[in-house]
């Protein structure tokens, strides 16, 4: 065997002394450093390695790096928002723990239990202010998250080595809109019933499996008892477990990577020589997180619980009738539209905007779908590395026009969707924008348009053509014959393929003006006046 050299750091092979041709290999000498082979060959690992910092994580300096981390002795009150969101949480935890000691999730029987228990807190002034800290904490969850993400894009912080930072806060904000969503039923009341029937209806455009999947979803093929037990598991077991986890691995992942912000503002001097868990000097004008940022931690905390506090007891959470499947009292006994939550208006009037099925499938599985793919794949395709403002101009302004479409849409919805003007006296030629097209979207589009007109007779309302057009029962209007006017019998609850139905479906039934209003219109010949 021949002979090879040997620098001074060179490991050494020497007979083992055990089975043939097995080597022993000498230790490496102090200043080499010895790569492990399997990382090596592994650029996968190494890439889940760096981004979750498996190298240098332990829980002596993981508490020594969360504990003295530096941060600057004045920051953006914007940069507190993830600490605000997590005081909600609490919030959420323990006002629905103490809800669920009063709470009855049953919808079987007469009158429903869940309806019941929930109307016996309002009756009690401390369970009702416990109900009202939960549903507006719910809110102020989901306005609270919108922001932070909207603060996380404008600094960059999905950029790497934060992509699974990113990914989780994605997690977490599904599980918010899911929770929010499925605590809207739980009280078993008219919005709460068809805000559901509404929301949960866009399942079926997913092809192939929508339907299988909605009557899964829902436990039958309206919304029904067994909607609000799966609901109900789904919103104090499952969601809250997983939010458990991710807010664990979410606030684990800022500990080692830090804040953009934070980071970006540290002297270049300071993270050289710090190293993870060890405390060094600090820069001038920074401060440790406890118990500096603990403190004004506590004191944003303690202003949002101001805030929840005096919203909760001046406005008490909405509870209307209860839970009606069909317009008879005593749903009837007090005014009632359905609608989704307010979350949702933006989507719900984009779908206004849908004339036929094809644009109703592409709205309502095409959009969400672009939107959830290009939050997850944002931090692999933006591959400016810069985190400043003036460095990132194309990712800003489509952020930004996201954001002014978001919130226009959001103002249109709640908008369009104010109650007309109400009719006492029947108008002789009514005008179809001006006197009718009101009527309908107050009473009848918040169900018959977009995702759910195929659950209800196949009728679209929200469009002239599909007001012309019918659906399943026949055609809607009967041009110059109101009487045989499917439209008017079912106002009226006469029509022969739906006996004793009267629509609006759980609402305020329309008055005898407003019926009139419609006969005259179609008398005149049903003009797109």
């Amino acid at each position: 065997m021949s002979k090879l050299e040997k620098g001074p750091n060179a490991q050494e092979s020497v007979p083992s002394g055990g089975a043939r041709g097995e080597e022993h290999i000498l230790p490496a000498a102090p200043n080499e450093e010895v790569l492990d082979p399997q990382t090596e060959r592994s650029p996968l690992w190494k890439y889940v390695n760096v981004r979750l910092g498996l190298e240098k994580t332990g829980l002596k300096p993981l508490v020594l790096e969360a504990m003295n981390a530096p941060h600057p002795r004045f920051m953006n009150p914007l940069d507190y928002m993830g600490d605000i969101l997590l005081f909600l949480f609490v919030n959420q935890v323990v006002t629905g723990l103490l809800l669920m000691t009063h709470y009855n999730g049953s919808a079987l029987g007469s009158p429903f239990p869940a309806y019941v228990s929930t109307l016996a807190m309002t009756h009690t002034w401390w369970t009702a202010f416990v109900r009202d800290l939960h549903f507006w904490g719910a809110n102020a969850m989901v306005i609270a998250l919108a922001v932070h993400m909207a603060r996380v894009f404008y600094v960059g912080a999905y950029k790497p080595p934060r992509e699974f930072q990113w990914l989780s806060g994605l997690i977490l904000l599904a599980c918010t809109i899911g929770l929010a969503l499925s605590g809207y039923l739980l009280p078993w009341d008219q919005q709460s019933y068809w805000a559901t029937q509404v929301a949960t209806a866009m399942v079926k455009y997913i092809p192939f499996v929508g339907h299988d999947l909605l009557f899964f979803l829902r436990g039958c093929r309206y919304t029904c008892a067994s909607t609000l037990t799966l609901f109900f598991a789904i919103h104090v077991v499952l969601l809250p477990l997983i939010l458990v986890l991710t807010i664990g691995l979410h606030v684990l992942l800022v500990i080692i990577h830090g804040q953009v912000d934070v980071e970006a503002r540290l002297p270049e001097e300071y993270k050289k020589k710090h190293r993870f868990g060890q405390v060094s000097d600090f820069p001038k004008g920074f401060v440790p997180f406890w118990p500096n940022i603990v403190a004004n931690i506590a004191l944003y905390s303690a202003g949002m619980a101001l805030v929840l506090v005096l919203i909760a007891a001046n406005k008490a959470a909405p509870l209307t009738a209860q839970a009606n499947y069909v317009n008879v009292p005593p749903a009837v006994a007090a005014y009632y539209r359905p609608l989704p939550v307010w979350y949702f208006l933006n989507f719900y009037q984009i779908l206004k905007i849908a004339h036929g099925s094809l644009e109703d499938h592409l709205l309502v599985l095409g959009l969400p779908l672009i939107i959830v793919v290009a939050l997850v794949l944002l931090p692999f395709l933006d591959r400016n590395p810069s985190h400043r403002a003036k460095d990132r101009p194309i990712a800003l302004t489509v952020g930004a026009l996201f954001s002014i479409g978001v919130l226009y849409y959001t103002y249109a919805g709640w908008k369009s969707e104010q109650p007309a003007p109400v009719i006492t006296k029947a108008i002789l030629h009514p005008s179809y924008q001006k006197n009718l097209l009101p009527i309908f979207n107050t009473q009848c589009t918040p169900c018959h348009t977009g995702a759910a007109s195929s659950d209800l007779a196949n009728f679209q309302i929200n469009t002239y053509a599909g007001i012309m057009k019918g659906g399943t029962l026949g055609p809607a209007i009967n041009v110059k014959d109101p009487a045989q006017s499917h439209i008017i019998l079912l106002l009226e609850g006469k029509d022969p393929a739906a006996p004793g139905l009267t629509m609006p479906l759980g609402g305020t039934p329309l008055n005898q003006a407003q019926i009139q209003t419609i006969e005259n219109w179609i008398k005149d010949g049903a003009p797109n006046n």
